[in-house]
């Protein structure tokens, strides 16, 4: 289990979508209202200079394109109802 947890909303890149979710040092090309929203796990480490290192991001699907309401995924949504 991980010994922190944080909820995060960003308009960076996404960079190695399936191997490894991550982002990039760049803003999303899709504009600053091209958000991402997600959970981050971290462990706790012996270092006080980095007291916690990431293990796991988990980037919230997004499926905006859907016509209808019932098959859209909105990310923002995924991981509030999480918050």
């Amino acid at each position: 289990m991980p010994d922190l947890k944080i909820f995060f909303i960003t308009n960076r890149n996404v960079v190695n979508y399936e191997e490894r979710p991550w982002f990039g040092s760049r803003f999303n090309r899709d504009g600053p209202h091209a958000l991402r929203f997600g959970v981050a796990y971290g462990k706790r480490q012996q270092d006080d200079t980095y007291p916690y290192v990431v293990e796991k991001v988990e980037i919230a699907p997004e499926h905006l394109t859907q016509v209808d309401d019932d098959n859209r995924v909105v990310g923002s949504r995924v991981v509030l109802e999480g918050l």
